[in-house]
């Protein structure tokens, strides 16, 4: 990727998405056209650093793209496409957790609707919060900063990967953590294959007196399926560890249904019961009905966990299937100026 197209690439990211392709076409066209003028001056291709000095008089990508948005008083229009995304992550981690939180609360409580209701209606006050205090701090960083353009001395060949929604591709680095990754899915399915007949593998001497209830009947099979599925695409990756689209849409919906399986076992309420033969050697009669209250709770948070990391890493997956998205688009776009004074280089 050269160096101009690495520019618009980075240029592209803080654009808003509709009007992405018009103005990278626009900026496009006007960079093609002064590197051909320059070109022609000096009778010759231009070197590394006369293109990165084109690039550093048109400006940084932020303060580039923040020429497109719209005019905003509090909040300058450098800091206004930072604060956006700040905002709609700030956003997005309040209401995942308000969820997870009423999910969590309305199990324990008996799994009515009214508590999960409860428990949501608790997000308007975070959001609030979030937005308050994300506005607050971006405009004290752009009063403090006087709306000042970023460093005019910036070097354009020291543009970030995830601005232009590249990786550099490191097959060490990928191959180590698809092994990783194969070796945990390969011990953890192995651990749940062999659950049903060794208990204790779960509950350790608390099997003795405790039971699997029977929503482990119903989702068992689904759950091994995902794990089943998940430790087929770490296997696939470890041969192939270059990303691609249909990877990553393989793995959202890996992803998907893992989520789905986790919240219908979250939502049973109830995952340990009393075992048959209770012996009071190993827990006292009259301290069971407590100790399953404790199991039940910890399975729950548990679960929790497991959703809250789920959406996590939903979210990394769709981030980069859609840099992986706008990749392919913008390395189609961005030849109609840029890569014809390219090839004429």
């Amino acid at each position: 990727m050269t160096l101009d197209q690495r520019y618009l690439r980075a240029v592209r990211f803080f654009l808003p998405r509709r009007q992405q392709d018009d103005i990278v076409r626009e900026l496009s066209e006007n960079l093609a056209s002064e590197i051909e003028e320059r070109s022609e001056t000096l009778g010759r291709d231009l070197s590394e650093k006369e293109l990165a000095d084109i690039l550093r008089r048109h400006g940084h990508p932020i303060v580039v793209a923040a020429r497109y948005a719209p005019r905003q008083q509090l909040i300058g229009p450098v800091m206004f496409p930072i604060y956006l995304l700040a905002l709609k992550l700030g956003l997005g981690v309040a209401l995942v957790v308000t969820v997870i939180v009423s999910v969590i609360g309305a199990a324990l409580r008996g799994g009515s609707v009214p508590h999960f209701v409860d428990g949501m209606l608790a997000y308007p006050e975070r959001a609030l919060i979030v937005f308050a205090w994300t506005t607050i701090g971006f405009a004290v960083v752009d009063m403090a900063s006087s709306q000042a353009q970023l460093k005019p001395d910036w070097d354009p060949r020291k543009i970030p990967d995830w601005m232009v929604g590249a990786r550099r591709p490191d097959p060490l680095h990928d191959r180590i953590r698809a092994v990783v990754e194969v070796i945990f899915g390969v011990l953890g399915l192995g651990w749940l294959l062999m659950v049903p007949t060794s208990p204790w593998l779960a509950m350790g001497p608390l099997s003795t007196v405790l039971a699997f209830a029977p929503v482990w009947r119903i989702w068992y099979v689904p759950l091994v399926l995902v794990c089943v599925a998940n430790l087929a695409l770490d296997a696939y990756g470890l041969f192939h560890p270059t990303r691609t689209a249909r990877r990553v849409t393989l793995k959202l919906a890996a992803l998907a249904c893992q989520l789905v399986v986790a919240l219908m076992i979250l939502s049973a309420r109830v995952w340990v019961v009393a075992g048959t033969a209770v012996r009071s050697e190993v827990v006292p009669a009259h301290q069971l009905p407590q100790l399953l209250t404790w199991v039940n709770t910890g399975v729950a948070i548990g679960f929790g966990i497991v959703i809250v990391l789920t959406l996590i890493e939903i979210g990394k997956q769709y981030y980069r299937l859609r840099t992986l998205g706008d990749g392919r688009h913008a390395a189609g776009a961005e030849p109609d100026g840029a890569s014809s004074t390219n090839a004429e280089r």
